[in-house]
């Protein structure tokens, strides 16, 4: 059985300024103190581009915070379609 790669394409990156702000601004999020993740579903490309957040305030280093937000989006990028059958 060959399996479908678990990888973000370009369309589910968030590059832009003026998407980061939309998404930001939606409001949709899921949260478990401290880590937030805020995702929305694009109008055009019918997709969902997601968010990570990991606050200084708990993650005092910069290390730190950077691996907590690669490994939420490594768990989000490998089961992000059980994600999205759910909705």
């Amino acid at each position: 059985m060959i399996q479908k790669r678990a990888t973000l394409g370009r369309a589910q990156r968030l590059k832009s300024d003026k998407l980061i702000r939309r998404v930001l601004s939606a409001r949709m999020s899921v949260a478990c103190f401290p880590l937030r993740m805020l995702w929305q579903v694009t109008e055009t490309e019918k997709n969902t581009v997601a968010a990570f957040i990991a606050p200084k305030k708990n993650f005092r280093h910069a290390v730190d915070r950077n691996r907590v937000k690669r490994l939420m989006r490594e768990a989000y990028r490998t089961s992000r379609e059980q994600y999205l059958a759910g909705e």
